[in-house]
C-alpha cells in the first residue's frame, strides 16, 4: 500500500468505525422516526438518514482506503444510498484512493464533487498548549449527565428535538469517551472522542448558540488530547468543512483545530449526482 494511503487509511477508518457505532446505538424509536440505517459493503461504510437531510447521515465513507474501490461496490454502494438515503447522500473519496477506475465511474454516472468538501485533520501526540484563564470547565459525561450531553450536540447542530436521545445513547458504550464543557453549572458544549487503534477521532463539537466564541470547544479539543496522551494513543483526526480559498481564518472549527495543533492533512470531496 503506498505510504499516502496507508497514513489516510488509519484515520479514516476510525472515522469509519465511529459512526458506524453511533448509527448503530441509535434506540428503536429515533431508527423508525428518522428512517436510520447504516451497512458495511467490504471495507465501505454506509449512512442513512431519510429524515435528517445532512451529508454527515447520509454518505458512504472509505471509499478505494482499504484496496482499489472496484465498479461492483461503488454499484452497490450508490444503489444502496439511492435506496434509503436522503437526497444529497454523498459519495466520499479520499485523494489517495481517487484513482484513474474511481473517476471514470464518477464521470460516467454524472457525479461531480459538489462544495468545497470536507477537511480531514490529523494530530500526533505533542502536548497542548498551555490554556489561557477561562470561565469554562470541561467534565466528562455520566449516566447522569448523559441527557445534557444530548441536547447540547441536538440544539448545537440544529437535528430534531428526538435525537437528542440518540446521542444520549452513546454514553456507556465500549470506544467512547464524551465530554461536556461547562460555564458554572451549565453545560453550554459537547465533544466526543472514540479510540479505535490507537487513535481518537474527535466528533460531535457542539456549543449552544448563546454560548459561542468563548473558548468552550478549544478546551473541549484541549481535555481531549490530554487524555488521550495520558492513554498513550498515537494520534489523533477530526474533520470539518472546508473553508473557501483565503477564508480559514474565519472559519471558526477550522481555526480550533489548527491552533490545537491539527495540522490539515487533504480535503475529502463529496461526490454526489449532478
Amino acid at each position: 500500500m503506498p505510504k499516502d494511503l496507508a497514513q489516510s487509511c488509519m484515520f479514516e477508518l476510525v472515522e469509519r468505525d465511529a459512526w458506524l457505532d453511533l448509527f448503530a446505538a441509535a434506540p428503536d424509536d429515533c431508527v423508525r422516526n428518522f428512517r436510520i440505517s447504516s451497512q458495511r459493503l467490504n471495507d465501505i461504510g454506509m449512512l442513512a438518514s431519510r429524515e435528517v437531510a445532512m451529508v454527515e447521515f447520509n454518505r458512504a465513507m472509505c471509499v478505494g482506503i482499504v484496496a482499489p474501490a472496484t465498479e461492483t461496490e461503488l454499484d452497490e454502494a450508490s444503489s444502496w444510498l439511492q435506496t434509503n438515503a436522503a437526497p444529497g447522500w454523498a459519495l466520499q473519496v479520499a485523494p489517495a484512493a481517487q484513482t484513474g477506475a474511481v473517476h471514470d465511474w464518477l464521470r460516467r454516472r454524472v457525479m461531480r464533487a459538489a462544495g468545497t468538501g470536507w477537511a480531514k485533520f490529523t494530530r500526533g501526540t505533542s502536548p497542548v498548549a498551555p490554556a489561557q484563564a477561562s470561565r469554562v470547565q470541561v467534565r466528562l459525561v455520566n449516566a447522569a449527565s448523559a441527557a445534557a450531553f444530548g441536547q447540547i450536540a441536538q440544539a448545537g447542530f440544529g437535528l430534531p428535538v428526538a435525537t437528542a436521545k440518540w446521542f444520549a445513547a452513546l454514553c456507556g458504550r465500549p470506544g467512547w469517551r464524551l465530554y461536556l464543557a461547562y460555564d458554572g453549572e451549565t453545560p453550554i458544549a459537547s465533544g466526543a472522542a472514540f479510540v479505535q487503534h490507537g487513535v481518537a477521532w474527535f466528533g460531535i463539537d457542539a456549543t449552544l448558540a448563546d454560548y459561542r466564541r468563548r473558548g468552550a470547544q478549544t478546551a473541549l479539543i484541549n481535555r481531549r488530547i490530554e487524555d488521550g496522551r495520558a492513554a498513550r494513543l498515537v494520534g489523533f483526526t477530526a474533520e470539518t468543512g472546508q473553508p473557501a480559498a483565503g477564508q480559514e481564518a474565519a472559519h471558526t472549527s477550522y481555526s480550533n483545530y489548527t491552533r490545537a495543533g491539527f495540522t490539515p492533512a487533504y480535503v475529502r470531496p463529496n461526490y454526489k449526482l449532478a
